[in-house]
């Protein structure tokens, strides 16, 4: 934040916690209602999204099987077998993280290789969605995609926990409610940016323009501290 030299200085800024999962106060399950799950069934999951959910469902059961964790890395099964060449950009640039997953499929090609080979048999589970990122920390004995919030993203698809929600952007990325088995609602993201339920939207283009939102309560905040020095936190 910044506002004019002859306004006077800019007070000081509080400092930001190390962890600020640990001065949260709202839970998704807030911003989540019961009759949106009914009203909302265009929202759910089909397709393509509904295959790749259950396609890493299966390797979650997998993983559990065996009683080890989700590797922290991305993982990318489309390096698991394939040939390699050292002088491909992209391996030289990820080479790492490709001999991290080399190495975690060499380990468990027993149970991984089936998994594997009938997955690729899916015609839906192809491009980005081959790559995981799971950021929900260590794997528990319940855990499944219908535990977890996730989103296919460019970069592949992304696992949370559901007390977290990824940063909403202004593309087709918007995040899947896993105990629900569909996307969050337009009305649901409103929520999250802060708008009232009283705001009116048209539904085209609505997800994107979410995305494009800044939190309300924070610009809110934002405005008090600047203009009149109230707390910001």
């Amino acid at each position: 934040m910044c506002k004019r030299k002859d306004l006077g200085p800019l007070r000081e800024l509080p400092e930001i916690p190390k962890n600020p999962k640990i001065t949260l106060t709202r839970h998704i399950r807030d911003i989540i209602r019961s009759e949106d799950a009914e009203s909302n069934a265009a929202y759910a999951i089909t397709g393509k999204m509904k295959e790749v959910e259950t396609v890493w469902d299966e390797f979650i059961t997998i993983v559990k099987s065996l009683s080890i964790d989700i590797p922290k890395f991305p993982i990318w099964t489309d390096w698991w077998d394939c040939e390699l060449d050292d002088t491909d950009a992209q391996y030289i640039k990820y080479s790492s993280w490709i001999k991290k997953n080399r190495d975690f499929y060499d380990t468990y090609i027993d149970e991984l290789q089936p998994w594997l080979e009938e997955s690729r048999q899916n015609t839906y589970w192809a491009g980005a969605v081959r790559k995981l990122e799971w950021q929900a920390g260590d794997l528990q004995e319940d855990d499944s995609m219908a535990t977890v919030l996730w989103s296919a993203r460019g970069s592949g698809i992304r696992v949370k926990r559901p007390d977290y929600v990824p940063t909403l952007v202004a593309m087709n990325m918007t995040p899947v409610y896993g105990p629900e088995h569909r996307k969050l609602s337009p009305r649901e993201l409103l929520r999250l940016q802060s708008f009232p339920e009283s705001f009116r939207f048209v539904e085209k283009d609505i997800y994107k323009q979410v995305g494009n939102a800044v939190n309300v309560t924070m610009i809110e905040r934002c405005a008090l501290f600047l203009m009149f020095g109230c707390d910001l936190i």
